[in-house]
């Protein structure tokens, strides 16, 4: 495929749906929701992800000339970013959330699990924002975060887990007993917000998704 048969049609998308007109009711805080459905619809969004996983597998480089058009027409949404993550996400194996994906610039983690991502481009407008923490980058939805001009504010849940394990003879029968419980506690904002019991460390691990 060529640089123009690329970049055509894509010129033509963004004249069509994101007029300036478009482009300044978002910057006001418009819903961004109907512009993004219509990238998405267009198939642009997966021109990086490859063949196998129901994209169009073109190289980063060949993608440029979107970048271009991207720019030509200051799309107030994260398609590049959103091309790249969902790219990477398919080559783990890994199915891309629905929407639009930021990438923080920077990320700070607090004591009680807030996380806060100063000058996040198109942290204002995105569904979902990549992080980067110490055990790795993670995908966290912005649909609950606290978000301003310059910061997007995340809240992850914290899960804390007791084993206690009850043991003796019975007084009367003289049977003994071998009982154990999990307790899975969720931390929001470092306080319990949920606590459920399991009858093994196993379950407890299941419920959230982990495993030994």
């Amino acid at each position: 495929m060529s640089t123009h048969e690329l970049a055509e049609p894509f010129e033509r998308l963004l004249a069509d749906a994101c007029p300036p007109a478009q482009v300044r009711a978002l910057e006001r805080g418009g819903d961004a929701r109907p512009l993004w459905e219509r990238l998405e619809a267009s198939g642009f969004v997966d021109t990086l992800v490859p063949e196998s996983a129901g994209g169009a597998g073109l190289r980063l480089a060949d993608a440029f000339p979107l970048f271009v058009v991207e720019g030509r027409h200051a799309l107030p949404l994260p398609l590049a970013q959103t091309m790249l993550v969902r790219a990477l996400l398919a080559r783990d194996g890994i199915a891309a959330p629905p929407g639009s994906i930021a990438i923080a610039a920077q990320t700070r983690v607090a004591l009680d699990g807030a996380i806060s991502c100063a000058a996040t481009p198109y942290g204002l407008v995105a569904d979902w924002v990549v992080v980067a923490l110490a055990d790795g980058w993670r995908v966290l939805p912005t649909a609950r975060a606290n978000r301003r001009l310059g910061c997007v504010a995340l809240r992850v849940l914290c899960h804390h887990l007791a084993v206690l394990r009850f043991g003796g003879r019975a007084k009367q029968s003289g049977v003994e007993t071998d009982v154990t419980f999990a307790t899975l506690y969720t931390l929001r904002d470092a306080k319990i917000a949920v606590g459920r019991e399991y009858w093994t460390r196993e379950e407890a691990l299941e419920a959230v998704g982990l495993k030994e």
